[in-house]
């Protein structure tokens, strides 16, 4: 079940999540400090 258009390259996928990761990492980060 392919649906062609709307649906990103898997790379660009990996990337996308990649930065939700370090984003995340950085928001915990940033709140530890501030605690």
């Amino acid at each position: 079940m392919r649906h062609g258009a709307g649906f990103l390259p898997h790379h660009q996928i990996r990337g996308f999540y990649g930065q939700l990761r370090q984003t995340d990492a950085l928001v915990v980060e940033a709140l530890s400090h501030a605690e």
